[in-house]
């Protein structure tokens, strides 16, 4: 049986032919000429049609007719080059504030609101991304503890969630922590301000800083440590 494979220096074009031209009479179609794909060692006048584009309907069908396959594969890859378009959007803000006009003029206002919902954004972000807040307050709403109510007789009382009094705790140290963190990433650390990388960067530094501490100092007064035996 005679296969003709469109594509054949492709990824999935060569590996068919390697595959079936054993057993079949198997050819394969070349974009460009057979020198182009001589360091390969895989393609000949034998086995494949060089330049043949199949974006040019004629010379497709020229080969389809001197060759006569009875199966056709089609493993071409066609890439479409599709220029994207900038677009704009615009957006109405208004802010209203007491400050003075003098001390905070229009300009400076608007860059305060803007940061302002950048903090918001990233702070959101990053709370559920990195620190795990989002995960954790669903965890601990989902996975709570049931008791069963008392009732009077002898029937069985209903199963109820026992109340989460520590998640409002819990969650309070989260964000205590993590606001405590950001600000001395961004208001302290020399590293932070010195180059540029992420607070995840800044926090793996610290973290790999305090795990190469020196061994702590002894006391004067405390006992030296014994030899080992």
């Amino acid at each position: 049986m005679k296969l003709l494979i469109l594509g054949g220096a492709g990824m999935l074009g060569n590996k068919l032919l390697r595959e079936l031209q054993g057993r079949h009479e198997t050819r394969v179609t070349l974009r460009q000429s057979l020198a182009a794909y001589a360091s390969c060692g895989l393609f000949n006048a034998g086995n494949s049609f060089s330049d043949v584009d199949v974006c040019a309907p004629g010379r497709v069908e020229q080969v389809l007719t001197d060759f006569r396959p009875g199966v056709v594969v089609n493993a071409v890859g066609i890439f479409l080059s599709v220029e994207l378009e900038s677009e704009t959007t615009e957006h109405e803000w208004l802010w209203i504030t007491t400050l003075e006009a003098q001390a905070f003029p229009a300009t400076l206002v608007r860059r305060l609101g803007h940061d302002r919902w950048k903090q918001e954004n990233n702070g959101w972000n990053d709370l559920t991304q990195n620190w795990a807040f989002k995960h954790g307050f669903l965890h601990a709403c989902r996975h709570r503890p049931q008791t069963r109510l008392r009732t009077t007789g002898s029937e069985k009382g209903e199963r109820k969630p026992v109340a989460n009094r520590g998640l409002a705790a819990v969650s309070l140290i989260l964000l205590l922590a993590f606001t405590l963190c950001s600000a001395f990433i961004h208001c302290h650390s020399k590293i932070f301000r010195r180059c540029p990388m992420s607070t995840l960067e800044v926090a793996r530094q610290l973290r790999f800083s305090l795990s190469k501490l020196p061994p702590h100092i002894r006391a004067p007064d405390a006992p030296a440590a014994l030899p080992p035996a």
